[in-house]
């Protein structure tokens, strides 16, 4: 058993995942198993989906009760389906061991890349925009009464106790609504930022169009042309 131990410990180290099964003739729900189980970090993948006291006896000849056969794994190795097979099923005089794994916990899977979209940001350089949005968000969030819920649900809960499922499901929405709160208000000020965005082009466009209406008097100004460049005689751009 010391050998075998050593021998799975340099696959561990070696990145590889370890799956070790077969008669210890011992019995495995023993300290000893457990302890020399334990130190290498693994675990029995039948007792995690079935009882161990209620685990059957696997070799036909024992009278004691014992259970002789098992499978163990890595931490991170957990079986789908596991068991023992009915006796006589498989040849010879142990009962069959058996267990399904899936292919991305045995060898690993490579997920996408996660998509890292462009967030929408309040603008804070713009006072009105920010006021807008401070302003609907209070609204929203007095509508629902959050401030008083969370402060209610806050209140019943204690320390190191888990949430009931009433708890939970008012913290769940609790959340909800605030979230909904802050999109609701973000789509107002975007409302606002676009509005605030094409006056000030429009405004740009219209003094860019003035200037080079007034631009030809100052280039003849002091010639014979600049006489007819007074404000009857000025050409106004027109706005299509």
């Amino acid at each position: 058993m010391e050998d075998l131990a050593t021998e799975i410990q340099e696959w561990i180290q070696e990145g590889d995942q370890v799956i070790a099964g077969g008669d210890l003739n011992k019995e495995i729900r023993g300290p000893a198993i457990k302890e020399l189980v334990a130190n290498l970090g693994m675990h029995n993948l039948i007792f995690q989906n079935h009882d161990k006291t209620d685990a059957p006896t696997t070799f036909f000849r024992n009278k004691n009760g014992k259970v002789l056969d098992g499978i163990w794994g890595k931490a991170n190795i957990s079986a789908i389906k596991c068991g023992h097979l009915e006796p006589c099923d498989f040849p010879g005089d142990h009962l069959a061991v058996w267990m399904d794994i899936s292919y991305n916990c045995a060898l690993g899977h490579n997920p996408p890349l996660p998509a890292n979209p462009d967030a929408n940001r309040l603008q804070l350089h713009q006072p009105p925009i920010v006021k807008k949005y401070l302003k609907t968000h209070k609204a929203e969030v007095m509508k629902h009464a959050l401030p008083a819920r969370q402060f209610n649900l806050e209140r019943s809960t204690s320390m190191g106790v888990p949430l009931s499922p009433l708890q939970q499901t008012e913290a769940i929405k609790v959340d909800t609504l605030e979230t909904k709160a802050m999109l609701r208000a973000h789509r107002k000020c975007r409302k606002v930022c676009w509005a605030r965005c094409l006056s000030q082009k429009l405004w740009t466009f219209l003094s860019a169009c003035f200037s080079f209406g007034r631009q030809p008097c100052a280039d003849v100004r002091g010639s014979e042309s600049a006489q007819t460049c007074g404000s009857a005689g000025r050409k106004r751009p027109r706005l299509i």
